[in-house]
């Protein structure tokens, strides 16, 4: 719920949508390491080098916490923009169809609220192609049994029901229930969706530059080797 105040506990030791469970091998790892190393030293063994407690915190943390937490609120931010526009887009698209475009026929206004199911439809499947998620029964009230069984062949389904929604104004212009402004104003809506969701991709499948992902597992790396003998 949106508002909604966590306990500070909970959300602490909560592991769904942490990153403990893909990081727990390598971290089991590191604490193999270290612990052998607390061996070595139990058995007086020369493996203590406190000359890095001042060079492996400043390089390496320093680093790590700042590119990484700015590189991850950026983008977060960046797609909660996106999604913002889509809410913008989709509400401001409703309205204008539900006010400016007659219904002469019962059949228009069945039509008008198909389309209006669209752009909910629009959402939940953006929602599941950024997550890479089948097309299942979430969005099927929304759609027809023939455009829910064609949703499901299509790589990209948000794109799809975009070109239903154009469709649908492009007809009602045809049909005279639609004047050109108020459909090339409608069509620059369908636009900012579109634009939307090109953002929230963009985001998804852009990853870290192969030249700072490798220079931050190396500090990463030379962190937790020499952790255990700073200790």
């Amino acid at each position: 719920m949106v508002g909604e105040k966590r306990p500070w506990f909970r959300v602490a030791l909560q592991f769904k949508g942490s990153i403990v469970i893909f990081i727990l091998p390598r971290v089991l790892l590191c604490a193999g390491f270290g612990f052998s190393i607390s061996v070595l030293y139990f058995f007086n063994l020369p493996v203590s080098l406190p000359i890095l407690s001042s060079i492996v915190p400043s390089i390496v943390l320093g680093l790590l916490l700042v590119f990484r937490t700015n590189t991850a609120y950026d983008r977060f931010w960046e797609g909660r923009r996106c999604w913002g526009t889509l809410i913008i887009a989709v509400r401001n698209l409703a309205r204008q169809i539900w006010v400016s475009i007659s219904d002469k026929e019962p059949e228009d206004l069945e039509r008008k609220k198909t389309a209006l199911r669209l752009l909910v439809a629009f959402a939940i499947a953006m929602k599941l192609h950024l997550r890479q998620e089948p097309i299942g029964p979430e969005i099927e009230p929304y759609v027809t049994p023939e455009r829910y069984e064609n949703l499901k062949k299509m790589n990209n389904p948000p794109l799809e029901i975009a070109f239903w929604i154009g469709d649908y104004l492009s007809i009602q212009h045809e049909q005279n229930n639609l004047d050109v402004y108020r459909l090339t104003a409608m069509n620059q809506l369908v636009n900012n969706m579109i634009e939307a969701l090109s953002g929230c991709e963009r985001i998804l499948r852009t990853p870290i530059p192969l030249a700072y992902a490798i220079h931050l597992k190396q500090l990463l790396l030379l962190y937790c080797l020499a952790l255990p003998f700073q200790w």
